[in-house]
This record gives structure tokens, sequence and C-alpha cells, in this order.
């Protein structure tokens, strides 16, 4: 019984399969993937295994220290971004996060950096509203006007930035535009 492959070639032609070009394919193939994936064909040591193991918290070493990380590490930083609307951005990477930190706490750091930034508010709590960031004031409340608004994630806030509380690693970003 002929290969299926050759069944489609005519009478004329000669099939091309065989086993061996199957098993060399594979080996082709494996070698490849090791090389794409930086395996260098010996067997990893415990060490190795556990310090490229992003799932090891607590086998991993500070990069800067060496000193062993605890096993419950998580990300003690916020990372706020102003979009001015115009393709001009500012970015903090690397705010300190501190238990119960609002989005106005994370600005009010950013204003205390040394390449900060500037703004006004009125009101407090609940009623907490920024009005300025920089040189760009809030303009309005029609539907075309560009005022500061935040999102948290990705996701619009729908609170007043005096009482949405933040959690380590969070992405707060407030951009000058209309309400979208």
């Amino acid at each position: 019984m002929k290969h299926s492959e050759c069944q489609r070639l005519n009478a004329s032609d000669r099939c091309a399969w065989s086993p061996i070009s199957t098993v060399q394919g594979l080996w082709v193939g494996i070698f490849l993937l090791a090389t794409v994936c930086g395996c260098s064909g010996k067997a990893a040591t415990a060490p190795d295994a556990v310090a490229k193991s992003p799932d090891s918290a607590a086998a991993a070493a500070d990069a800067k220290t060496g000193a062993p990380k605890p096993a419950d590490a998580k990300p003690r930083a916020i990372e706020l971004t102003i979009d001015y609307g115009d393709g001009v951005e500012k970015r903090f990477d690397d705010i300190a996060w501190k238990e119960g930190m609002t989005v106005f706490d994370v600005l009010a750091a950013a204003q205390k950096h040394s390449h900060g930034i500037s703004f006004s508010s009125k009101g407090s709590g609940a009623t907490l509203m920024v009005t300025k960031i920089d040189d760009l004031a809030n303009q309005g409340g029609a539907t075309s006007d560009k005022n500061w608004v935040f999102r948290i994630n990705g996701h619009l806030g729908d609170e007043s930035c005096g009482v949405v509380v933040l959690r380590p690693g969070d992405a707060v970003l407030w951009k000058f535009g209309p309400y979208e």
C-alpha cells in the first residue's frame, strides 16, 4: 500500500516519503526547539532549576543584595502615568506603595519627586477632584471638554480619587481628554 501523500503524485513521480526522513525531521525539530529555548543539552542541577523558576520566590535572591526574598514577596510600588493628551506623557514607575494609599496620594508622591508634577484640587474625601495637573486645567462639563480622568489597571475610576484605595503593583493613568 502506498503512502497517502504518494497517492496524489502522478505515476511517473517518485515518492519522497520514508521512515528515515521522518525520524531525521523529528531530530531536526527537537534540535531547533532546544536551540530556540536555550537548552544546552545538560540536565539542570537543583540550584539552576530553583533560581530560574519564577514560582519559587522564596528561593530566589534579591538582585541587588543577594538576600533571599520572602515567599510572599509582592510588588510594593505603584506605577503612575500622566498623559497630557497631546502625545506627551510623564511616567513614575516606582512610587512606594503604602497601606491605604489612594489615587490622590500617588499624585502627591509624584509631586514630591525631583522631576515631579504640580497639581490643584478641590474638595476632600469622596468629593475630592483634581482640577489641574501641571499647566492643564479642566475645561468643564460639556461632552467635548477635556478634563483629567483617571484609570486603574485600565479601568475607569468610578469614585473620587480621594477614596479609591490602591493595591501593590497597580498602574494609575491620569489622562487629559474628553470623558470616554
